[in-house]
């Protein structure tokens, strides 16, 4: 193949840019929503809260129309102001992340993890072991009824605060869980895309396989093994089988499109190099290949078809399974055919264990007989494949998990401090019937814990809907809810909600209790 320079590097532009499609497409689609929610929640808010001031100018003779494009103007303001500090957070991100971060594939993905437990939520029980109110004599007056009342139906009020506005709850509840959305789907896709790119590992029969000297992985590597290396593996003690399989990267061409593939080529024989299940048709002959099934239908590609394959045409006999990733797909032929256009030597060794013996131990007996080579069990070759994935992933999570948090941050905020806003003239009367800093505190809280709750919950019906819509537009693109990110997610959105309390509790705390008895 001959290219000049610019058709070089637009190929390799798109190949990477292919693997970042989906995710940045999925970023741009939910931020989107995001931004959207937050305009609505923020536009709503003030709106309500300015009920008293439309109905003067409703009175003084402005129209319903009128009314409108007030209220249009309003949201376009918050609109433009939002549209221009977004530019001026961009600019600050982009010289942050440029200039102030280094590329790391040791750290965690997910920000919010510690290495310390967290401190949770103080729940009224909690808090009256940990606070317990300071003791009174007994002859003290016991405490006013209402704060009894109060105390007893403590969340309760929080609830009744946060839902009496089901709007604006339903607005605040939305826009959390989208946030977190973008936080369970990315991390989700990536998952998905670790899980697809070492499945040939997970799915091979082999307990242990050899390389060449510091090959770790076959994605983004190349190996080459002297052929007799399958005879020296075969007389190490414990192996019970061992079978040569060569690999290298290529191209599968249809004429009408094409995709970067890896080409494997294995003993059609045995079949333990090649793939884990046929979807259709056979095992190649010579001058046939496999494609993935993915790969087939995105291309077009049927049984009996011919395609272009490391310069070659090869009839397609089948269809494989569990092939394709977002970055390539996998086409399998037989080790002739491979060692007839690329020579003879293999890649890896594909080793079975004896019974009795493990993987761990096998595989120290073959690096101790086989100096000059890598040799890896099943498992930490496919944790080490997934790595690959992981490593380029990492920043690009780190950076995105942060923003859906800081996101999600900023929605709970603005909605407990819209909703203490509206709700002062309740605070002051439970103030005044006695309730301590503590337990306003509690409420407050209380209601973060609700918003994010509901939000949490929202965003992973949501993540598991949105994956499944991809799954099925974009076959190559797995996403993959674990628990584990769950819960992840929960935890720092936990402590999002616990920061958000703060600041409408500085305006709770500092409510004066007359304010419940002067007229509204």
């Amino acid at each position: 193949a001959v290219l000049d320079s610019d058709e070089l590097a637009r190929n390799d532009l798109a190949l990477m840019a292919r693997a970042y499609e989906v995710p940045l497409g999925v970023m741009r689609g939910v931020a989107f929503v995001i931004g959207s929610l937050v305009i609505a929640l923020t536009a709503y808010s003030t709106i309500v809260e300015r009920r008293r001031e439309y109905g003067i100018v409703k009175a003084i003779g402005a129209r319903g129309r009128h009314l409108v494009a007030l209220a249009i103007r309003q949201t376009m303001i918050v609109a433009a102001v939002g549209l221009v500090a977004g530019g001026l957070l961009f600019l600050a991100g982009r010289a942050f992340i440029t200039f102030g971060t280094t590329p790391s594939s040791s750290s965690s993905p997910h920000p919010a993890t510690s290495d310390g437990p967290s401190p949770p939520l103080c729940s009224w029980p909690s808090w009256r072991r940990c606070c317990p109110p300071a003791a009174s004599p007994s002859s003290s007056p016991p405490p006013p009824t209402g704060e009894g009342e109060m105390a007893a139906g403590r969340v309760s009020l929080a609830r009744k605060n946060l839902f009496q506005d089901r709007r604006r709850a339903l607005l605040a509840f939305s826009g959390v869980g989208a946030a977190l959305v973008l936080v369970l789907v990315l991390d989700g896709i990536f998952a998905g895309a670790m899980r697809q790119v070492s499945a040939y590992m997970r799915n091979s029969p082999a307990d242990v396989f050899v390389a060449q000297q510091d090959v770790r992985t076959m994605h983004m590597t190349q190996s080459a093994l002297p052929p007799d290396t399958v005879d020296a593996v075969r007389a190490v003690e414990g192996v019970a089988w061992a079978e040569g399989l060569r690999y290298t990267s290529s191209i599968v061409d249809t004429g009408d499109g094409q995709r970067t593939t890896y080409v494997l080529g294995y003993g059609v024989a045995t079949g333990r190099g090649g793939p884990r299940r046929i979807a259709a048709g056979r095992p190649p002959a010579t001058g046939e290949a496999l494609v993935d099934d993915v790969a087939a239908d995105e291309l077009g590609i049927a049984v009996g078809d011919t395609v272009t394959v490391m310069g070659e045409p090869f009839r397609v006999s089948g269809t494989s399974t569990d092939g394709t990733n977002i970055l390539n797909t996998t086409v399998f032929i037989r080790t002739e055919d491979f060692a007839r256009l690329h020579g003879d030597s293999v890649a890896y060794v594909l080793v079975g264990a004896a019974p009795g013996v493990a993987p761990d131990e096998l595989a120290a007996r073959l690096a101790a007989a086989l100096p000059g080579t890598t040799v890896q069990t099943r498992a930490e070759f496919a944790r080490q494949e997934a790595n690959v994935v992981r490593d380029m992933a990492a920043d690009v999570m780190k950076i995105m998990t942060v923003i859906g948090f800081l996101i999600a941050l900023a929605v709970v905020g603005l909605t407990l401090f819209t909703t203490t806003l509206s709700k002062l003239r309740e605070y002051g009367v439970v103030k005044a019937l006695g309730a301590g800093p503590g337990r306003l505190a509690t409420t407050v809280a209380a209601q973060a814990a609700w918003t994010v709750t509901l939000g949490l919950g929202f965003a992973v019906a949501a993540a598991f809907a949105l994956g499944a819509a991809i799954g099925a537009l974009t076959p190559n693109v797995t996403v993959v809810i674990q628990p584990g990110s769950v819960l992840r997610t929960g935890v720092g959105a936990l402590i999002v909600g616990g920061v958000a309390a703060l600041l409408p509790l500085r305006r709770v705390l500092r409510v004066d209790p007359v304010t419940a008895f002067r007229r509204p």
